[in-house]
């Protein structure tokens, strides 16, 4: 305590001024850290804070109080010498740009790792029954979907279920996007199928050529395609892996910017025409007829020439079965589905129910025993080993790996932002991580081989 004697005091002579006393506890700024309640180590405790706000919004404000009371200018006291000033700037010193750093780490991880800002706001009440129906609802879609998809692309069933699985699971880390789901398309399912076509038959005729060289004319075209269908699987890893290593320098080089120039009735037009190529690529199996693949220029009339050729062949059981499922389906979505939303908030998959159906009724009359119906036979168990394809096959087409990349990325840019524009939030599209995603896409799902 001290004791304050006023000027006035002292150069007055005047008997009535009294004394004036001022009383107080005396502070440096440890003593006054410690009567005001504060710790001690308060700096280590606001950088943590600035890593936790990062992650968790309750922080926000209350690091920001700390931050505050931290940064208040308390008078240091006097007999405080140079060397512990310039000891104390020091550490601050250090202690300020560890904390300039690890703000700016968590910053950039929250860029390429977005999900992390969708949890810190995510409403858990209101989101999280309807996300999970949602979630099972997409996911049972998958099924079939990757399956039909993958034999688009002229590959094994078991491809399109991987390539269902693995994107899915992957873009939840990388993606921007809260409502897609990243999986097997129609586009690039059918812009493979092109692609392996040409290619076998390029193999098919050098393979052709060959043999007659060596043998004369001993062999026939029938055994030179089974031959070159052995290249089908290689090429299309090949061909996935390019597509997510040009669409990762898509990404890093910011041409994802360049998509907003694809206008809406060109993208319109592209999907419709992709939309008859997939409807003509099923007419043929939905008629339980065999047709040769036809590559390059008039597809589409070379495969109505065949099929209506060879329609005097066709599999009545089949047609019966497709026509079928195709009647239930329509009846669903167009009448019977408006009803089950009313009384019940969780969807009815329709979809699943009549694969079930459809495999038990198969398996039970032996369908493809008895009446040759095509079936799509043993799904291979379990996941195979990945391993790293060759990307050499590729040097002759690298068009179709640009094509393919730019038309894949175009329809995921457009049909995330349609979601993001409906639920007010933003998409970043040169997310450089979500090129990585393609190329994960393709490494650890399609390059799974028997």
């Amino acid at each position: 305590m001290e004791t304050l004697r006023s000027q006035s005091d002292s150069n007055s002579n005047n008997e009535h001024n009294p004394l004036i006393s001022i009383t107080r506890p005396l502070f440096n700024k440890e003593t006054f850290n410690q009567y005001a309640g504060y710790n001690s180590n308060l700096k280590s405790l606001t950088t943590w804070q600035q890593c936790l706000r990062l992650f968790v919004p309750f922080f926000q404000k209350f690091s920001q109080i700390l931050k505050v009371n931290t940064n208040e200018n308390v008078n240091t006291d006097h007999e405080k010498t140079n060397e512990e000033f310039s000891e104390q700037s020091r550490k601050q010193s250090i202690i300020d740009k560890c904390q300039y750093f690890m703000i700016r780490f968590l910053k950039w991880l929250i860029t390429y790792l977005p999900f992390i800002q969708i949890l810190m706001h995510y409403r858990v009440k209101s989101w999280l029954v309807n996300d999970t129906i949602a979630g099972f609802t997409v996911g049972i879609m998958h099924v079939p979907q990757g399956m039909a998809y993958a034999l688009v692309a002229t590959l094994p069933p078991v491809y399109g279920l991987y390539t269902s699985f693995f994107p899915s699971l992957i873009y939840f880390f990388l993606g921007t996007s809260r409502h897609i789901s990243i999986g097997t398309m129609a586009v690039v399912s059918l812009l493979t199928g092109d692609f392996l076509d040409r290619v076998i038959h390029l193999k098919a005729q050098s393979i052709k050529s060959a043999n007659e060289a060596l043998y004369g004319n001993m062999t026939n075209n029938d055994t030179s395609i089974h031959d070159a269908e052995q290249f089908r699987i290689p090429y299309a890893l090949a061909l996935g892996f390019s597509v997510g290593i040009v669409q990762f320098l898509m990404g890093l080089f910011r041409l994802g910017s360049l998509i907003r120039y694809f206008s809406v009735p060109m993208t319109s037009g592209f999907t419709v025409g992709v939309a008859v190529h997939v409807f003509t690529t099923q007419v043929k199996n939905v008629l339980g007829l065999k047709l040769p693949r036809f590559p390059g220029l008039f597809t589409i009339p070379y495969t109505y020439y065949e099929i209506f050729r060879t329609v005097q062949h066709t599999n009545i059981p089949t047609v019966l079965m497709a026509s079928g499922c195709i009647t239930i389906l329509a009846i669903y979505k167009d009448w019977i589905s408006p009803f089950v939303r009313k009384i019940s908030f969780i969807p009815l998959p329709i979809d699943l129910i009549i694969v079930i159906i459809s495999t038990i009724v198969s398996y039970s009359v032996d369908l493809h025993g008895k009446y040759d119906v095509k079936i799509v036979g043993e799904i291979a168990k379990g996941i195979q080993y990945p391993e790293v394809p060759n990307i050499s096959l590729m040097g002759p087409h690298i068009g179709d790996t640009i094509i393919s990349a730019v038309i894949g990325i175009s329809i995921s840019v457009s049909l995330a932002r349609i979601f993001a524009t409906r639920f007010n939030y933003k998409i970043n599209t040169n997310q450089v991580t979500r090129k990585i995603l393609t190329v994960l896409l393709h490494f650890n799902s399609l390059q799974l081989s028997n």
